[in-house]
């Protein structure tokens, strides 16, 4: 597949699974699964090979701690090419190739359209009897809202009838740690208008209108024109912030008008390089496409300003995007030279979510020495106040998940020192993040190493029934 035709779909998505790893001791334990090429007529090659790619990327988060290993597409080529055997995702012919392919599970996908609108049916088979455990549908009027769907329905088809689901509490971890109830996944830009009062909705429109009147009786060759264009792209992607959060007034449409209106005034203005606001214009356009959902378009314009301005304080927030494009392709390698390079502005905003990212490109990469490292950097920068208020807590929580994740995995991370990092580094998380320790090496079919985790937690409170053995 043409990397370039797979850009054009694939939308900015943070989906790693932070209990991937050794296999579980469960019923699942060894087994394996194979997402199969989707088959739909009328349908480009390259759209369901994404379609295929974004499920598989579902099916491992759901798998997460469950011991399954899950064949990447490269993988399953080469067995069946070895086999002399051809991929077959409909009919009968779904369970006959998981069987030549030797997987205990496989996925299948279909794609049809009705009524203009993109049906992706999703089939979980049993290999061995043939028995088809779940179905699941996707459906949207694009491609792109299809995608923006499928890697939730291809996590929770396994996740809900494929092996035991996961003991480690998630939320338990959370609400020890930092009160929040999942780490911040995804980076989105937010919006001004979103918090305007009533009052100030209504001073807004008034301006749009007298600034439309304005534009429409200023002379081109007025060098104040430029800067009216401005002013009403400013108001006008105000007017669609708030609209994006309101449900009583307004509909689709309304937003749709704002936002667009927004973006024609802000390109008008950005093809003249003489305007002295230039990298704020380019940098609004692009966070306005990332909304409507043009990832792709975005990025232009975000590799516009890096490129001219590369002095501007929107730098690393456009380095950030390219990090989270690569991260949700999965070239880790590529996303964290991305990540590195936000890193390099300490000041920014977005400045902590890049460690965090950085972290997780490396526990991805089986750097869990490296990810060990930046997951403590995170802390340590939480707790010297270099973090955003707001991203604070956050950060924090999802910092010490991961610390737990990676210190399983780590050489030289022995259970009997879990005790006294979890303390430095966790403070009064430190116990709950060592039950979750213990959790995770009993998945990981860690039998020593849990029961050495579990005595140290009845040493430290006996009064809680617990079997170590």
């Amino acid at each position: 597949m043409v990397g370039s035709s797979r850009s054009l779909w694939l939308t900015v998505f943070f989906g790693l699974a932070l209990f991937a790893g050794p296999p579980a001791v469960s019923q699942t334990a060894g087994k394996r699964l194979a997402v199969l090429e989707f088959s739909g007529a009328k349908i480009q090659g390259d759209v369901l090979d994404i379609f295929a790619d974004t499920v598989r990327g579902g099916v491992v988060d759901g798998l997460a701690g469950r011991g399954v290993q899950v064949l990447s597409r490269e993988n399953m080529m080469v067995l069946l090419k070895e086999m002399g055997k051809k991929a077959c995702g409909e009919g009968d012919c779904e369970v006959e190739t998981a069987r030549n392919i030797g997987v205990d599970f496989v996925v299948s996908g279909s794609v049809v359209l009705i009524d203009q609108s993109f049906v992706v049916t999703l089939k979980l088979h049993e290999t061995k009897g043939g028995s088809l455990l779940a179905v699941d549908q996707a459906a949207a009027p694009t491609q792109v809202e299809v995608l923006r769907q499928l890697r939730e329905a291809g996590r929770k088809i396994v996740a809900d009838n494929v092996g035991p689901r996961p003991t480690v509490s998630t939320a338990r971890l959370s609400a020890a740690m930092a009160g929040s109830n999942e780490p911040p996944l995804r980076f989105t830009f937010s919006l001004r208008g979103q918090s305007f009062t009533q009052e100030q909705i209504r001073t807004n429109e008034s301006e749009i209108s007298r600034l439309e009147r304005l534009v429409a009786s200023t002379g081109d060759d007025d060098p104040a024109k430029l800067a009216l264009h401005f002013s009403l792209a400013e108001r006008y992607r105000d007017q669609y912030g708030y609209l994006s959060v309101t449900t009583q007034r307004y509909d689709d449409q309304a937003r749709q008008r704002a936002v667009q209106a927004a973006i024609r005034q802000y390109v008008l203005v950005s093809k003249h390089p003489e305007f002295d606001r230039m990298d704020d214009v380019l940098c609004q356009i692009a966070q306005l496409l990332e909304h409507i959902g043009k990832p792709d378009q975005a990025r232009e314009f975000f590799h516009r300003l890096i490129k001219n301005y590369p002095k501007s304080k929107y730098v690393p927030d456009s380095y950030l995007v390219f990090g989270e494009y690569y991260f949700a392709k999965g070239e880790m390698e590529n996303a964290s030279k991305f990540y590195d390079k936000v890193a390099q502005f300490p000041q920014s905003s977005v400045f902590g979510f890049a460690v965090y990212k950085k972290a997780m490109t490396q526990m991805s990469l089986g750097n869990f020495k490296a990810a060990l490292t930046a997951f403590v950097f995170l802390l340590e920068l939480c707790r010297s106040d270099k973090i955003p208020q707001g991203q604070h807590a956050r950060l924090e929580g999802a910092a010490k998940r991961g610390l737990v994740n990676v210190y399983a995995r780590t050489p030289g991370a022995a259970p009997e020192k879990a005790w006294d990092f979890f303390q430095r580094m966790g403070g009064p998380a430190a116990f709950t993040m060592l039950d979750a320790l213990a959790d995770l090496y009993r998945q990981q079919g860690m039998r020593d190493e849990a029961s050495r985790v579990c005595r140290k937690l009845v040493e430290l409170k006996p009064d809680v029934p617990r079997r170590c053995d």
